[in-house]
């Protein structure tokens, strides 16, 4: 067999895994490998209780923080209802639909989610994740918290603040018990 063939096995091999759910892809351990993300916890212990609604929606894993490995998964949930059990600074995106994703520990870092959203089908391929604070995508705007306050802000890389971030401030601030405030100098 010749590495045609072998390549062609290959292709064909994960085409047909590409739509069994229950084993990953080439493609997935690609994503997995580049991004540091991972659909389920390893099997290291995490305070991860999938149960408790007041983090929100467990939607998946970071297991980088840029492209250092971490020794222990990021949860990054969905709308989280309280911030009780997150960490001081910690970082998330918010979408232009009021949905907001928040990494447990400020280990999290904007890119890592992104990636993860881009991943999981929340955010098109097609957007941004660097350069977001030239390029200012009408899709999402990276967040922080505040110290342990319950009040998000733009990230620090922004120096100007569109009137479309805004509306997606507002509307979040409609949807979510805590706050989103701009404090950024220009508007």
């Amino acid at each position: 067999m010749n590495s045609k063939d072998n390549i062609i096995g290959i292709i064909n091999e994960e085409i047909d895994r590409w739509f069994d759910d229950d084993e990953s892809s080439l493609l997935d351990k690609y994503y997995e490998k580049k991004f540091g993300i991972v659909k389920e916890p390893p099997q290291k212990e995490i305070d991860v209780n999938p149960n408790d609604i007041s983090k929100g929606e467990l939607i998946g894993f970071l297991d980088k923080s840029w492209e250092t490995k971490l020794d222990n998964p990021i949860p990054v949930y969905k709308n989280p209802i309280s911030l009780d059990s997150f960490d001081h600074s910690a970082r998330g995106v918010l979408l232009e639909n009021g949905d907001f994703f928040l990494g447990k520990s400020s280990e999290a870092m904007h890119l890592n989610i992104l990636q993860l959203l881009v991943k999981l089908g929340y955010l098109g391929s097609n957007v941004p994740l660097t350069g977001y604070e030239q390029k200012k995508p009408k899709e999402y705007v990276a967040v922080g918290r505040i110290g342990r306050s319950d009040i998000f802000k733009e990230s620090g890389v922004f120096d100007e603040f569109p009137e479309y971030y805004q509306v997606m401030f507002d509307n979040a601030n409609k949807k979510h018990k805590y706050k989103f405030r701009n404090f950024s100098v220009k508007k």
